[in-house]
């Protein structure tokens, strides 16, 4: 997988060529910092760019360290990788990195693909876990450790892992976490990443004319 650092020009500079398969395990080659990923749609767009970069100068806020990221030749960077790497849709993560004061992005991509068909008609496993995120409120790589490693001891068969403090659901490890509990749609207020992604599917139920309930739901 290539990596792609982006300073303060159009054209990012590569970074690395590392022998890695996933988004995942490239980011665990880079040191820590900040992130987020999204997908491309019509291969070179993207829902709320701009809401991605304010998230990581968030993130990188409540970890003290104060950065403003230049957007305009972060976003030519992310779009001349796009036409370098010639996905038909990209995943796409950027790390900004802590070590330079966030004055260096990395940005890398994948191929997107979506899950199976079946996958979606009859729904997947998933167990639970305890744990939490020490700072939800910001997205950072070193939480990437810890889900990659609980990944990889999944049982066979097992899609994701749910998030489970003090007996309450609150996320899974890559996703969020939504329940059907008498005809209400419950998810946790607190103690959760509020990502894009979720904010979209609230507004997305919301316009269904139904009502999200921020009482979690509990384990048992």
């Amino acid at each position: 997988m290539r990596i792609w650092k982006s300073t303060d020009k159009p054209i990012p500079d590569l970074a690395y060529g590392l022998p890695v398969q996933s988004l995942d395990e490239a980011t665990l080659m880079l040191p820590e910092g900040a992130y987020t990923t999204f997908r491309t749609y019509n291969t070179d767009k993207a829902f709320h760019l701009r809401r991605h970069f304010d998230r990581l100068e968030e993130s990188a806020r409540l970890s003290k360290i104060r950065v403003r990221i230049r957007r305009k030749f972060l976003r030519l960077a992310i779009q001349w990788m796009i036409k370098e790497e010639g996905y038909v849709e990209s995943r796409i993560r950027i790390v900004l990195d802590f070590s330079a004061c966030g004055r260096v992005v990395y940005i890398f991509s994948e191929p997107f693909t979506v899950p199976k068909t079946e996958d979606y008609l009859n729904g997947v496993r998933a167990i639970t876990i305890q744990h939490h995120r020490n700072n939800p409120k910001a997205k950072l790589t070193d939480f990437i450790d810890y889900a990659s490693h609980k990944k990889a001891g999944l049982p066979d068969g097992v899609n994701e892992a749910l998030m489970v403090d003090d007996g309450i659901i609150l996320e899974g490890l890559s996703s969020n976490y939504f329940a059907v509990v008498n005809q209400e749609i419950r998810t946790a207020g607190e103690g959760v990443l509020h990502g894009i992604t979720r904010e979209m599917v609230i507004r997305g139920i919301e316009k269904l004319g139904l009502k999200v309930s921020y009482q979690p739901v509990r384990e048992n």
